[in-house]
């Protein structure tokens, strides 16, 4: 198993969210158990990532219209 995300240089959240926020998660998730993280398992899935969705499975913010 790799160390890090195999999805971590593709990933929206790890390269495009506030840099205090991504640290928060990153450790846990990116860099670490990303299988876990809920972004990877709908990708690794097949499904649609939504773009607000944080590895937690929360969002950063307000669910857009079409995931609500």
């Amino acid at each position: 198993m790799e160390k890090f995300c195999p999805q971590i240089t593709r990933c929206p959240f790890f390269n495009g969210a506030d840099p205090r926020l991504r640290d928060v998660f990153a450790g846990t998730y990116c860099l670490c158990a990303y299988w876990e993280c809920q972004r990877y398992q709908l990708k690794e899935n097949g499904q649609k990532v939504p773009r607000h969705l944080l590895p937690h499975g929360g969002y950063w913010k307000e669910r857009p219209p079409e995931f609500r």
